[in-house]
């Protein structure tokens, strides 16, 4: 399903502009969440590097979109964005749910544990999408190019199972935070399936 998804896009500009933007709408957003984790002075160099590649990450993505598009979405709004509410709440859900969890286990560190579960997460469903995306692009001929980012998603992902691993109940935290983005992201993507294949039957 996500390959011909992604097929369908590829074959709109309007529509692959959105997509694009809605993916830089997602790294924004994260990198706004690792920011807001941070402690006032004892940043690890770790967590600046992080949020620093995802800032980058959300800017690539939107020259990206130039390559197809005279007209590139202006922001990030609904209209501008595919998924609708489950693309603009999808980090914030997982999030809010993963403190709930973390909450009964009374963790000495709560944000830090928080940052780390979640980039988890959501690295690991980046490295599911962003190869089949990019793998969709090279058979569509398209000139966007996703190959950069899905490197350092790599090193992301590496950087948060060794942190992880340190974490009180760690294995079990992981587990839990794979979960909770595996439900959010089933709502998320048919939320994206709809509008590809509805937005222009009007």
């Amino acid at each position: 399903m996500i390959s011909s998804l992604f097929s369908h896009i590829i074959s709109d500009a309007a529509l692959h502009a959105k997509w694009l933007n809605t993916l830089s709408y997602l790294e924004n957003c994260g990198a706004r969440k690792i920011a807001k984790c941070e402690h006032p002075t004892l940043v690890q160099e770790e967590m600046l590097k992080h949020a620093a590649e995802e800032f980058r990450h959300a800017h690539f993505l939107k020259t990206q979109i130039n390559k197809i598009s005279d007209t590139p979405p202006p922001d990030y709004k609904i209209p501008h964005l595919l998924g609708g509410m489950a693309t603009l709440h999808y980090l914030n859900a997982l999030d809010l749910r993963l403190l709930r969890q973390l909450r009964q286990l009374d963790l000495p560190s709560l944000a830090k544990a928080a940052y780390l579960l979640v980039t988890f997460a959501i690295e690991q469903r980046a490295l599911k999408l962003y190869p089949l995306y990019h793998e969709a692009l090279l058979a569509a001929k398209s000139p966007v190019r996703v190959k950069s980012i899905l490197l350092e998603e790599e090193e992301h992902l590496d950087a948060m199972k060794r942190e992880i691993e340190k974490l009180q109940y760690g294995p079990k935290l992981s587990a839990i935070a794979t979960q909770l983005e595996t439900q959010l992201y089933q709502q998320w993507i048919q939320a994206v399936y709809r509008d590809a294949y509805t937005i222009y039957e009007i």
